[in-house]
């Protein structure tokens, strides 16, 4: 299924849709959200409660807890909304909800921020989703799990982009270009041999066309010894403010010999990047079980299910409209819609349609402000 395949009767039909996508499991419709608009999803939640459709979280539909009268929630990434408006409102109607968390994305910190219920206006969320403090902090982590109504599930390490071209399309300036500016990090490979993620790399920086670190097929390992060449000449001062400064950098690129990485290689990242994620959700917030990866963006490698397999994953949750040959492999694969059309399975189709629309429309209006619906 590509872009092309978006087609109104999954959203308008989304019990029929589940039933001929999911395999083995109970067909449960499944809704992905990512940052909260406080109207749109208190007003969900309290349809839900009111309906008495009963909200579950994926461990518990891999238990078999699922019915036609069920739905399943979901937010991805970890934007500091989850913790300050989703789990008060959600708290409030007995909605529980499942949070696909890339833990290195968390911002390293115990501090634990106001919310709707502690002081927080509505008017204050959606501004923190879009300042310098957009992730959850590691105390929030930790209070999401107290909650009770929050399962923690993995979203890859760092929901990061790799190089995939030799061909340098610029440089890193004190204010970008940055992937998804600043909110997705650059895995870049060190003098050491190993990786590391930089939300914003350092002015200077060759930068290469990029793509999801999870799907790219050949990954361009850029030379850390010529970046850090690079960004030293960029630290002289005033060094953007020349007139030359592209040419200056770009002298220093030139002839530069190319290194890719291996099928080997790549296997093994994939691998260390699976096993990485769950192993640091489990070890910083105690009591969490990781079982389920929401693999970033839509693209599924083929690959993915055999290495989320070995490393102890029992379920793969895909996007919308989902990149996959097929909905077969090692480890089951479960579809899920955006989150507006959650409004069909509150209200039913009839009622359900018109709210879906709208909340579209909304979403469509927050995501020209920068937000993430």
């Amino acid at each position: 299924m590509t872009v092309r395949d978006r087609n109104p009767h999954h959203f308008l039909f989304p019990h029929r849709f589940f039933a001929s996508n999911v395999r083995g499991l109970p067909p449960v419709p499944a809704y992905m959200l990512h940052q909260v608009d406080v109207p749109q999803f208190e007003a969900l939640c309290a349809s839900l409660a009111e309906r008495r459709v009963r909200s579950i979280t994926f461990p518990e539909l891999l238990a078999g807890y699922g019915d036609a009268n069920s739905i399943l929630l979901t937010f991805d990434d970890g934007w500091s909304s989850v913790w300050s408006a989703a789990a008060p409102i959600a708290n409030r109607y007995g909605v529980k909800f499942t949070l696909f968390l890339a833990p290195d994305c968390v911002e390293e910190s115990l501090e634990i921020r106001t919310t709707l219920d502690t002081g927080a206006s509505p008017a204050e969320v959606a501004p923190r989703d879009l300042g310098h403090r957009a992730r959850l902090t590691w105390g929030e982590v930790l209070a999401l799990q107290m909650t009770g109504i929050v399962d923690i599930q993995s979203h890859s390490s760092h929901h990061g982009v790799v190089f995939k071209s030799s061909k340098p399309t610029g440089f890193a300036t004190p204010t970008g270009p940055f992937p998804l500016n600043g909110l997705s990090p650059l895995i870049q490979r060190e003098a050491s041999g190993a990786d590391s993620v930089q939300f914003k790399p350092a002015p200077g920086t060759p930068l290469y066309e990029w793509g999801h670190a999870l799907t790219v097929e050949r990954r361009f390992i850029e030379s850390p010894e010529l970046r850090a060449k690079c960004t030293l000449l960029a630290h002289e001062p005033g060094f953007f403010k020349r007139e030359n400064w592209q040419r200056l950098l770009n002298a220093v690129v030139h002839d530069v010999p190319e290194r890719w990485e291996t099928p080997e290689e790549r296997r093994e990242r994939l691998r260390a990047d699976l096993e990485g994620s769950r192993r640091t959700i489990e070890t910083r917030v105690p009591g969490t079980r990781v079982t389920v990866l929401a693999p970033p963006w839509a693209d599924i490698d083929p690959m993915l299910s055999d290495v989320a397999r070995e490393v102890g994953y029992e379920l793969l949750v895909l996007g919308y409209p989902f990149h996959v040959a097929h909905l077969k492999g090692s480890v089951p694969m479960y579809p899920r819609l955006f989150g507006d059309a959650s409004w069909v399975s509150a209200l039913g189709t009839l009622r359900g349609a018109p709210r879906w629309w709208q909340a579209r429309s909304r979403a469509l209006e927050r995501r020209r402000t920068g937000a993430i619906p």
